[in-house]
């Protein structure tokens, strides 16, 4: 069912998000009309029943798609945490052959939940893990996946590198820090203004961050890190990062 040559004149894509948002990002910026290589063949935004998942496993049937994108965090009232595993599931086991990357937004999880997020996804079947910020950079990924290889994206795989560090997960798991409070905090800790530290971030639709963002993560970091003390320099912040081996 699977197309397994990259130069194909058209690789097929179904994404399945219940962030109708995302899926209008992936149709205008990601994968337009006029890509001569991608076509995003379908978008499906609601899973919450049994007559949808039978409306997806019908898609895919239909289109034969060379690559699904499932988004992993579905929020649905009566279904399980991070329902986008077990759509994978369900569709491998119609299609076991059937190629999916799956897509993870920037939530505000921990480290060890980001390691759960990848080890899920990965067991359950999926052939690719990346974050929905990096979805632009997502051809190689798709390519790579349809040759039969896995794939996880560099600066995934940075911060899993990062993360088995010992004294370094450790720290972050003592403060509850999430990747996204490590990454601000590093950006900080080379000299860059908030404005700057905006720029470097980007949101899942590919945008940079707000200033305003930038200072809403610091002033969590500053409570998690400082306790109920939320004045202090920023130096301060970021020295106390450094001794705590959170970031290096």
């Amino acid at each position: 069912m699977i197309a397994t040559n990259t130069s194909q004149i058209m690789i097929k894509i179904i994404a399945v998000d219940d962030d109708t948002a995302f899926l209008d990002y992936l149709t205008r910026e990601v994968f337009p009309a006029s890509d001569t290589e991608f076509k995003l063949a379908q978008c499906i935004s609601n899973m919450g029943d049994k007559y949808n998942i039978d409306f997806m496993l019908q898609k895919i049937k239909q289109i034969q798609p060379d690559v699904v994108f499932m988004d992993m965090s579905f929020t649905l009232v009566g279904k399980p945490q991070d329902y986008g595993v077990e759509l994978v599931k369900i569709i491998l086991a119609r299609f076991p052959e059937q190629k999916i990357l799956m897509l993870v937004g920037d939530g505000d999880f921990t480290e060890e939940e980001f390691f759960d997020k990848i080890f899920r996804s990965l067991q359950a079947g999926a052939a690719a893990y990346l974050g929905k910020r990096e979805v632009l950079n997502c051809r190689e990924a798709i390519k790579e996946v349809i040759n039969g290889d896995k794939y996880i994206s560099k600066e995934t795989t940075k911060m899993l590198l990062m993360g088995i560090q010992g004294e370094a997960l450790e720290a972050r798991k003592k403060y509850k820090l999430t990747n996204r409070h490590i990454e601000v905090l590093w950006l900080f800790s080379q000299d860059l203004t908030a404005e700057k530290v905006a720029e470097q971030m980007t949101n899942s639709d590919g945008k940079a961050l707000t200033v305003d963002a930038v200072h809403f993560h610091l002033k969590t970091i500053r409570r998690k890190l400082l306790g109920k003390k939320t004045g202090g320099t920023l130096h301060g912040l970021i020295a106390k990062a450094l001794r705590e081996k959170i970031i290096d």
